[in-house]
């Protein structure tokens, strides 16, 4: 039966891929009949680059295609239906070209075309021309920051939202379905990896351009072979007069229950000199730099905007405070560009975070028997964190590159505590329970290099590159826990006293040769072998005593020093070519992996494991048109088993649920497939992307777990009362994803709004194991989500939009608990300035959830609004009052599907409270100002000197 159902999946993966595919094979049928030309200057004969392009109808001049010219001043427009349309050829300083044309069939070319520079415009003439919202040039999609309209004190972040296929959720930003990894600006790292902070802390009106592309990883760029390794990355090209000059902001507010804000962002700016210093404190739930800060997991806040705006809601688990300063500066190494750059920046921030939980989790035990676990807890921590990281790239000279790239990170944190847990059974009888505190303090450093160099030979595309990653990293914690026991079934109660001391010491370095030999103009061969080694020393020991009283003693069922190995050698070799419209890459490692486990104590025992495997990878690009390409990617890899996975001690930190590794756990192998398909049109600025997404991961590592019938014995010495669940690490089986996302994004031109569609939809199965019985747990989600962006005005802003999610869950154990759910998200923001200084402002938010049982369905709006006057010369200041969660209505409420549990989580957050701040903007430039970026119409404002 399994057999049948894997057979299934496959096929269905393999019919959407072969759907895509022949859909872009239509897709270049359709477009193949294109008109070609190229533009010149009539006085120097050198080609425009970037000059606007159109086709137009002979009746009313409306648009039929458009586009700018590539670097060489060529285009190539899809061939017009009509028997004759009017060429016109815009670019700024030239005369408009205009020439009736005659479609006759033979029409391919427009050959030359030689514009005119305009002497009206050589002096200081503002003229107005209309904006292409887009163009594309190869794989980038370039958008024309003056045809999206935002509030004049908006940052990049507000702009980009508006972009179509784009979406900024909880501070990660998402491009056409997939994570921004990076943004540069002017094509330098600005905030390194932190895409949120980047756009942040770039003030929209000084954007010109957004661009949207795929960038290679380091060493797909410097050998020239495409591995299929990319990061999607955004690019913000910046006006003239903003590259010399110093802007940001600064703003502070008060208000009530003592909440407060405080914080600055300055960039200085000097050609390829740059500068970014940013500082923040407040007690209001904001992050430091971004939402993608590791720390935030760990009880802080997903954080709102940079400076308070009512906004980023749903909001952030628990209240925090934070206190935060940093900076990211790039350069160049010399006066010669071409030498290499370097970029890096340092962190540190002080965040404390306090929170109350309620978890409700109903545990599937057999087809006709589950359990019942709750808890309630109170949750504080501190922490002090110092990042930092460089990148360099030096071109040593015109055949060697070397690329180095150090990070690391200090901790220090602090936790406490207080839970109360019981078991029981669907009937209310309850089973057991634990009241329990704990008091924790860990410190730890991460060290990680990462060392590229290539050197190029004399026959081109000959290359050999080494790649050394090493990291270096130590955690060492101490904690103490008082815990009070009750056991229902025996009537018995019992107390615990322990303290735990854990160091963790981890290296890992790998070694990586890859050479590239040109086979002919569009092929290259290429071999490669890596070595590594990952060594992890784990040490915990566990003092216990059963009263104040008593002296503590070594509990060695619950104590363990532990080592382990995991070494890999990979050879392989692989092929790409390229003809300019497929390029396809593909690959075969062999892979030999050594996994040696060795617990020292309290008993003496070595575990080793060898794997042999076969790697294949694929990865294939297709463009169907100059605006079209379908993109395909087969991947397989190994995971190994982390230390905490494998060190065979209890972890007794919450007495009913209880928990062990597993040294004899083997590594698990995983196969997957990506596709996507893209199309732009640029006459009607409209986006369409669609991916589907498959993997099936073959000896998952996952969690084997027992409910107590009854007071139990584990490893012999640890106590598990009736009703508590003790969980091991085992690989349990197979485990599918399959997933599926369509998005679509236009302007609706009469409205001035722009619109985004999009539309989700996934399955997978989860193996678990609960007394011995295997339970697939299967969940299928649909999602759907539409936003309005508006294009107004820079005086009149809105951004509405909602995405529902309906999940279908099935338990191949237990029929009774299958159940649907649904949830749906509404967002909103309005920004209206009703005359020059003034302007108020809303944003609002509806989480409905359904499904999730009778103290979890609830409809939760939070609203806040703010209502204030701009000050000063160019209206540079703002003072405003604010409100936050004016319903006091504001509490996070998740549904979490595990494989043999669901889980319902709700936990209170920051409530209502009314705040006055002001902010002031800085703009002050050394050469001449940045240039307008738009009017209400959606042209741009040049001026020529």
């Amino acid at each position: 039966m399994e057999f049948n159902k894997n057979k299934i999946v496959k096929r269905n993966l393999l019919i959407a891929v072969f759907w895509l595919f022949g859909l872009g094979i239509a897709t270049t049928t359709a477009q193949s009949q294109t008109i070609t030309g190229t533009i010149y200057d009539q006085g120097s004969k050198e080609s425009l680059v970037g000059a606007n392009v159109a086709f137009r109808n002979v009746g009313d001049s409306s648009l039929i295609e458009a586009i700018s010219t590539d670097i060489e001043g060529k285009f190539r427009l899809k061939k017009p239906s009509q028997g004759r349309f009017i060429l016109v050829v815009t670019f700024i300083g030239y005369t408009k070209y205009t020439k009736l044309i005659e479609n006759t069939p033979s029409l391919t070319t427009l050959g030359d075309i030689f514009i005119s520079e305009d002497s009206k415009l050589l002096g200081e003439v503002q003229v107005s021309a209309t904006a292409l919202t887009a163009e594309v040039k190869g794989d980038t999609v370039a958008f024309n920051a003056s045809a999206f309209k935002t509030r004049p004190d908006a940052d990049a972040e507000d702009l980009v939202k508006k972009l179509p296929g784009v979406t900024v959720e909880n501070g990660q930003v998402q491009a056409r379905g997939e994570q921004v990894r990076q943004v540069l600006v002017d094509g330098k790292r600005f905030f390194g990896d932190d895409a949120a902070a980047a756009l942040r802390n770039l003030p929209a009106d000084a954007v010109d351009r957004v661009e949207i592309f795929d960038q290679q990883n380091d060493q797909s760029r410097l050998t020239g072979v495409d591995d299929g390794n990319y990061n999607r990355t955004i690019n913000i090209i910046t006006r003239s007069g903003v590259s010399k000059g110093v802007f940001g902001k600064v703003a502070a507010g008060y208000g009530t229950d003592d909440r407060y804000q405080a914080g600055a962002s300055l960039n200085f700016f000097n050609g390829d000199k740059r500068l970014t210093v940013t500082g923040l404190s407040n007690n209001i739930n904001q992050s430091s730099f971004s939402a993608d800060d590791p720390l935030q997991n760990q009880g802080g806040g997903r954080g709102g905007r940079f400076f308070g705006r009512p906004g980023g809601v749903p909001q952030s688990n628990g209240i925090t405070s934070t206190n935060s300063i940093g900076f990211n500066f790039s350069n160049i190494l010399s006066s010669k560009a071409d030498k290499g750059d370097i970029s890096g920046s340092y962190f540190f921030t002080n965040r404390e975070t306090a929170l109350t939980n309620i978890l409700n989790r109903e545990t599937i035990l057999s087809a006709d028997r589950s359990q019942l676990y709750d808890e309630n807890s109170i949750n504080t921590r501190e922490n002090f964190e110092h990042r930092f990281d460089l990148r360099l790239e030096y071109k040593i000279n015109d055949r060697n590159t070397l690329i180095w790239r150090p990070n690391v990170s200090i901790g220090d944190n602090g936790s406490f505590s207080d839970i109360f847990s019981q078991n029981s059974l669907p009937n209310g009888d309850l089973l057991s329970s634990s009241a329990n505190t704990t008091d924790a303090s860990d410190n730890d450093y991460n060290i990680r290099n990462n060392v590229i160099f290539t050197h190029r030979f004399v026959k081109q595309g000959r290359t050999i590159t080494a790649n050394i990653n090493t990291t270096l990293s130590n955690t060492e914690s101490l904690s103490q826990l008082d815990a009070f026991n009750i056991n229902f079934t025996n009537n018995s109660q019992d107390s615990l006293i322990q303290r735990t001391t854990r160091v963790n010491d981890f290296m890992n370095y790998n070694i990586g040769l890859n050479y590239t030999e040109p086979l002919s103009e569009k092929s290259v061969l290429q071999l490669n072998y890596e070595y590594g080694n990952n060594l992890t020393d784990s040490d915990q020991l566990v003092f216990v005593r059963e009263s104040q009283e008593i002296e503590e003693t070594l509990n060695p069922a619950l104590s363990n020093t532990f080592q382990s190995a995991y070494l890999t050698q990979r050879m392989g070799a692989g092929y790409r070519y390229n003809n300019g419209k497929l390029n396809i890459f593909t690959n075969l490692n062999y892979q030999y992996a050594q996994l040696d486990n060795e617990a020292i104590f309290p008993f003496e025992t070595e575990n080793n494991l060898t794997f042999n495997n076969l790697l294949p990878n694929i990865n294939a690009q297709y463009k169907l048109s100059q605006f079209s390409n379908l993109r395909f990617n087969y991947r397989t890899n190994t995971n190994q088993p982390s230390v905490t996975q494998l060190q065979n001690v209890i972890d007794n930190s919450n007495p009913l649920r209880i928990s062990s590794g597993n040294p004899n756990l083997q590594q698990s192998y995983t196969h997957r497939v990506f596709t996507n398909i893209s199309n732009f049109n640029m006459a009607e600025s409209r986006t369409m992307f669609a991916f589907l997404t498959g993997s099936i991961t073959k000896n998952t590592i996952g969690n084997a777990s027992y409910i107590a019938q009854a007071d139990t014995l584990i490893n012999g010495e640890v106590e598990l009362p009736a009703g508590g669940q003790y969980t091991r690490a085992e690989n349990i089986g197979d485990s599918y994803n399959v997933s599926a996302f369509f998005t679509y994004g236009k302007p609706i031109k009469g409205l001035k709004t722009n619109i985004n569609w999009n539309s989700r939809i996934s399955y997978s199965v989860t193996p678990g194991r609960i007394n011995n019985i295997l339970n697939n747990n299967k969940n299928t989600t649909l999602s759907q989500g539409i936003s309005f962006t508006s294009n107004i005005s820079e005086r009149l802003d809105f951004n509405i939009g909602t995405n529902a999610n309906y999940n279908i869950v099935r338990s191949s154990v237990q029929q009774t608990l299958n159940g649907n759910f649904y949830t749906q998200i509404t967002t909103g923001r309005i920004f209206w300035s009703f005359t020059e200084k003034w302007f108020i402002g809303t944003t609002f938010s509806n989480s409905l959830y359904t499904g999730l049982g009778e103290e979890f369905n609830q409809s939760i709006w939070l609203v806040n609004a703010e209502f204030g006057r701009k000050l000063f010369k160019n209206n540079r200041g703002e003072i405003k009052v604010s409100g936050f969660d004016i319903f006091k209505q504001n509490n996070a409420i998740s549904r979490t599907i595990t494989d043999i549990a669901i889980e319902d989580s709700f936990t209170t957050t920051l409530q209502q409270y009314f705040m006055m701040t002001f902010t002031y903007n800085l703009r002050s430039f050394t050469g001449k100002a940045p240039e307008p970026r738009g009017d209400d119409r959606g042209g741009m404002m040049w001026r020529r000197d």
